[in-house]
């Protein structure tokens, strides 16, 4: 019996992890230096913006350095949109909670300043996202 006990609670434990990982993104973001294989660990709440570079890759804007991450655009809005980043042009992400102040420029753009002092232009095809991204900011409205 105190087999089966363990059995059953190692099988419990195995199905609460399995869902952690499915409702929990991880926090942090593995980059792997092509020359030399070695991976580096970037905090997901470091990264302010993200930016296409072209050949497969992003750069990942931080408050302190920029680094690059293998990566297209679109790969990595899928991998960091359950982190909370939007896209706000065809080539740029931005995490909401970096935003430090939005400007209207007129016919549905914007231009949003980011922690660190980054000015970024977003797209007239990305209004609703700004809009929806204001709307879920207290005293916004």
């Amino acid at each position: 019996a105190p087999d089966a006990y363990a059995a059953a609670m190692s099988e419990q434990l195995r199905r609460l992890v399995a869902t952690v990982r499915r409702e929990r993104p991880p926090e942090r973001i593995a980059l792997r230096d092509p020359a030399t294989g070695a991976m580096t660990f970037v905090s997901s709440c470091e990264v302010v913006w993200v930016s296409a570079a072209g050949n497969g890759q992003v750069i990942l804007h931080g408050r302190d350095e920029d680094r690059p991450w293998s990566r297209g655009i679109e790969s990595a809005h899928v991998e960091l949109a359950p982190l909370g980043f939007v896209r706000v042009q065809r080539t740029i992400l931005v995490h909401p909670n970096h935003i430090q102040r939005v400007q209207r420029l007129g016919k549905g753009e914007f231009r949003l300043t980011m922690t660190g002092g980054a000015e970024i232009d977003t797209g007239r095809a990305f209004t609703s996202v700004i809009e929806d991204v204001l709307a879920a900011m207290p005293g916004a409205r």
